[in-house]
């Protein structure tokens, strides 16, 4: 019986030998990853295999809390574990062990860090609860939101809150409403404080109206608050500045302008203190643009035309359309085939004969003449030209040319001023016994 407790004993010793050997191995693979993971920079990693390290070998020893040790520190200075395991290290580790100087260092490091941050979180604290501002006190909240002291600050920015909205309420203006706004938007007196603003903007607003000559502006106003208690106040001044723009304008005699102040006038206030003014002088400034349109009708003026005549030539023309002088005029023209014409010797056109029929024409003619007012709108023109022409064909590489002539031209017809912005033309030109009509159209580019 002995003999069997024996050796069911020495069985169990040697199982746990095996276990406590196979633990040994999985916390040293633990560890070696640790190392090696802490040489790369990988700190968080290397902190869970030293977690792994010691959950196998089920407690810790001087090598394993240096490393974690320098792991903490590398992750968070300011990590409340460096300093125990710190204290765990120095008095554990061998008195002749180099890293003690290390970790010694680390400690104070750390001690100093802490006490600096004790003291920020301090000097913070009493600005919160003393005379800080809402920013300082909120700073204060959202980073020490778990302290014991922040209950107290808290308490102090309800006050800070409260005393922002009696202000408000004693300056009672939109300025100290919005800036309660601002700092508090979810705040607790956020109602008061909007009703509050409304009125206030409205009084501030009201305020501008009595002093203001801006039209829009007032009318802005009634737009805004449409049921305001100054409401029939206001309409009296917004008419009068109406009906003073409109006037000034009439004065001024800037018809277009008064014409659209006085029809605003009568659109806003067509039962009015001044709508018989109003009409009558509406018709006035109806008459002075009549006026002003007959008046443009018969002014001088300069022109540039394009014109076109039945012989198949087109040209441009300047000239002045005078109303008590008489004007000039001068027309270049050409046909389509003028680019080959060569200016080579002269030879009579008439020697060609009865054949000139046969071949291609390259027309360039010049005019010039004087243009005189019969009745407005309408001028008469006069004047003479020549006409230089050249006859060729072309044919299996061969040309016949140098059949050429000038000839002399007069011309006639009428120019007609529409405004300030057309002319036409019509009328025609004698050449060589044949009538040929002419036609223009151009724009007005001065008028005096």
């Amino acid at each position: 019986m002995r003999f069997i407790k024996n050796t069911l004993l020495l069985l169990i010793l040697f199982s746990a030998n095996i276990s406590i050997s196979q633990n040994m191995n999985i916390a040293k693979g633990y560890y070696n990853k640790a190392k090696e993971s802490y040489a790369t920079n990988s700190f968080t990693k290397s902190l869970e295999y030293i977690e792994s390290t010691k959950k196998e070998l089920g407690n810790t020893n001087p090598d394993i809390t240096y490393l974690e040790v320098l792991v903490r520190f590398k992750i968070d200075k300011k990590d409340s574990l460096i300093k125990s395991l710190s204290y765990m290290f120095l008095e554990n580790a061998d008195q002749s062990d180099d890293r003690i100087e290390e970790v010694s260092l680390i400690v104070i490091e750390h001690e100093e860090i802490i006490n600096n941050e004790l003291a920020i979180k301090q000097r913070m604290y009493n600005t919160a609860i003393t005379n800080g501002s809402v920013d300082q006190i909120r700073a204060y909240i959202n980073k020490y939101p778990k302290s014991e002291e922040v209950g107290r600050v808290k308490l102090a920015l309800e006050e800070k809150e409260t005393q922002y909205y009696n202000t408000a309420l004693k300056m009672d203006t939109v300025k100290y409403y919005e800036d309660y706004l601002d700092l508090f938007p979810r705040g607790v007196y956020k109602v008061q404080v909007n009703s509050k603003l409304n009125i206030a903007k409205e009084v501030e607003s009201y305020n501008k109206v009595k002093t203001s000559s801006s039209i829009d502006f007032i009318e802005g106003h009634l737009k805004i608050y449409p049921q305001s208690e100054h409401k029939e106040e206001i309409l009296e001044r917004l008419e009068a500045l109406m009906i003073n723009e409109a006037n000034t304008e009439f004065k001024n005699e800037s018809n277009l302008l008064a014409q659209r102040s006085y029809n605003d006038y009568l659109r806003k206030f067509p039962e009015g203190k001044h709508v018989q003014t109003t009409n009558d002088n509406l018709d006035i400034i109806q008459k002075r643009i009549d006026k002003q349109n007959r008046i443009d009708n018969i002014t001088s003026a300069n022109y540039f035309m394009l014109t076109y005549a039945t012989d198949e030539t087109y040209g441009i023309q300047f000239g002045k359309l005078s109303q008590n002088k008489v004007g000039t005029y001068l027309n270049l023209s050409g046909n389509e085939s003028v680019s080959k014409l060569k200016f080579s010797a002269d030879q009579e056109a008439d020697s060609v004969g009865q054949s000139i029929s046969v071949f291609e024409e390259s027309i360039l003619k010049a005019s010039f003449g004087l243009t005189v007012k019969i009745v407005n709108p309408i001028w008469v023109y006069g004047g003479g030209g020549l006409k230089y022409r050249e006859f060729f064909f072309e044919d299996e590489g061969w040309e016949i040319k140098d059949l050429k002539g000038f000839l002399f031209y007069y011309e006639t017809g009428i120019q007609i001023k529409i405004g300030k912005a057309l002319a036409l033309k019509g009328g025609a030109s004698f050449i060589d016994g044949e009538t040929y009509i002419q036609a223009g159209i151009g724009i007005l580019t001065r008028n005096w």
